[in-house]
């Protein structure tokens, strides 16, 4: 009896065992050929500083991270030599793997474009720019300032545009430090009681700091110009509403654009006509030209509709809104980040 029971357990044992060996070897079969059947390469990335006259790269720190499929794989380390290249040997390929290179210059991170590491790639290289650090943020203004008004159910939603200049060959940091020590870079004030904040192009979430005045950005700002797009809302609990919004970095465009169906703009003056916008629509526009820093544009919106959109049914809706996304520039990070 003894025997029979241990010979039945074994069976059973090895039943068990031959059944996962069924079921998992082929699954470590398929990540094996999705990691390494592809090959290996090499990775070059070419570091350039864009800064005339600027400081030698030579020493500095060029970081690539692998992603598979957008999931963190491999993190890799090489110094800078003096052709101003660093070099990674053995990088495997595969259909889904990516390498985001970055490079550490004078305490900042600074982004190359992501390489695609599909098993054709025989040689992979990338070009990252570098710049050095100014903290002269009188080198940054605003070109052109677009916002775009509209009632969406319950909220008054606005949108900005933003078209941002570095009119220098360094990156703009800043001195001004908060209460966590993150630099205080770039700020965009906002009408007091904003919620419902959605940035779609430049801006970088966990970078920014709200406050009730609005938010400031902690990155550093390249060379040339960012689009920044981003929209915010207010509750509307009556037909008349007014906003003021102060003016942190002088522009030279300000444009304010009315999308409401019903209401209309008081306090900016005349209108200057209709505007067909990209989905069609119709839009009346008041034009506030050059604008100076701490400047506050104030008006108000009569008409508005209170309360529900459908009120057959009373059921609030969830509002969903947002703004056509442009070209992101790419971004600049603190080392730590």
């Amino acid at each position: 009896m003894m025997r029979q029971n241990n010979g039945k357990g074994n069976c059973l044992r090895y039943f068990i065992l031959i059944s996962l060996l069924v079921l998992v070897l082929p699954c470590l079969a398929q990540d094996l050929t999705h990691t390494h059947a592809g090959g290996q390469t090499s990775l070059t990335v070419n570091v350039v500083n864009g800064t005339a006259n600027g400081r030698g790269v030579a020493g500095d720190e060029v970081i690539v991270e692998i992603y598979d499929d957008k999931k963190p794989v491999d993190t890799l380390r090489q110094i800078i030599g003096a052709d101003g290249k660093a070099v990674f040997e053995n990088i495997s390929l595969s259909k889904h793997l990516t390498a985001y290179p970055r490079v550490l210059h004078m305490g900042m991170s600074f982004s190359g474009r992501a390489v695609s590491l599909c098993p054709d790639a025989e040689q992979a290289s990338v070009r990252v720019h570098a710049f050095d650090i100014s903290y002269d943020k009188s080198c940054l203004s605003v070109t052109t300032n677009h916002l775009m008004i509209k009632q969406k159910d319950n909220l008054l939603v606005v949108s900005e545009f933003l078209l941002l200049k570095n009119s220098s060959d360094m990156a703009i940091n800043s001195k001004e430090r908060d209460e966590q020590d993150r630099p205080v870079v770039l700020k965009i004030n906002l009408p007091k009681g904003f919620t419902h904040f959605n940035a779609t192009s430049y801006l970088e979430a966990e970078a920014l700091v709200f406050d009730e005045d609005g938010f400031y950005d902690t990155m550093t700002v390249p060379p040339g110009e960012h689009k920044l797009v981003f929209s915010y809302a207010f509750d509307i609990s009556s037909k008349e509403m007014s906003l003021t919004k102060k003016i942190s970095i002088p522009m030279s465009d300000l444009i304010v654009f009315s999308q409401l169906e019903q209401g209309t703009i008081e306090g900016l003056g005349e209108s200057s006509g209709q505007f067909v916008m990209d989905n069609g629509t119709m839009a009346e526009y008041y034009v506030q030209g050059d604008v100076a820093e701490n400047t506050e544009i104030s008006f108000k919106i009569t008409g508005l509709s209170v309360g529900i959109a459908d009120k057959s049914s009373w059921i609030i809706a969830v509002v969903a809104f947002g703004v056509v996304g442009l070209l992101a520039a790419y971004r600049v990070l603190p080392t730590k980040k």
